[in-house]
């Protein structure tokens, strides 16, 4: 049945709600300062990307995509302490508790990725897509109001993250087999795979 949606004036901050803001939080501080930083002597993405070439490694410049899913994932953060949109049903019953554990496995791959615990960081790479995956199927069906602020800042943060951790998936496990010296057709073999899928 239909959550009963109390008027946004009067709606309390929830568990999640707090959960959501500080899963955020923790999640951009470790991204950031372990994976582009080098925080505790770990090597940063960029370094490892280089030393961990795949034949489906993208340009140095697709990473960019980090900085549009980060700041929506801000404004999801930030937006979803208010009022208007702390209450709604695709936040609560959607979101849920798929965000902070998406958060924490994107925190465990990049401890791993940075150590170069490879295979490690795939298992925390496929928790990360199973958990977004997660959220976006228990949103569509969640309760929805269709306007075009709810589609902006609680959905589309997790879609588009979602379809880049998709495309990630496929190149950790290309990593993977660089990290363990597969044969070169073994390689090529996993790449023409991973692109098929995608």
């Amino acid at each position: 049945h239909a959550r009963e949606e109390p008027p946004a004036e009067k709606a309390p901050l929830t568990v999640k709600n707090w959960l959501n803001i500080v899963s955020f939080v923790v999640n951009t501080i470790f991204t950031y300062g372990v994976g582009n930083a080098g925080w505790f002597g770990g090597n940063t993405n960029g370094e490892l990307s280089r030393k961990y070439q795949t034949i489906i490694t993208p340009s140095s410049r697709a990473f960019t995509i980090w900085a549009v899913i980060f700041l929506f994932q801000g404004l999801f953060a930030a937006a979803q302490m208010l009022p208007r949109f702390r209450s709604k049903p695709v936040l609560l019953d959607g979101a849920s508790y798929w965000y902070p554990a998406a958060c924490l496995a994107q925190v465990g791959w990049t401890f791993a990725f940075a150590f170069e615990q490879i295979p490690l960081s795939l298992a925390f790479m496929v928790l990360l897509l199973f958990s977004l995956y997660g959220l976006l199927y228990s949103q569509y069906y969640s309760e929805s109001d269709g306007s075009l602020a709810e589609f902006w800042v609680l959905r589309f943060p997790f879609a588009i993250h979602a379809g880049w951790i998709t495309a990630a998936t496929a190149l950790n496990s290309s990593v993977v087999a660089v990290s363990r010296n597969a044969a070169a057709d073994a390689q090529l073999a996993l790449g023409i795979v991973s692109l098929a899928v995608l």
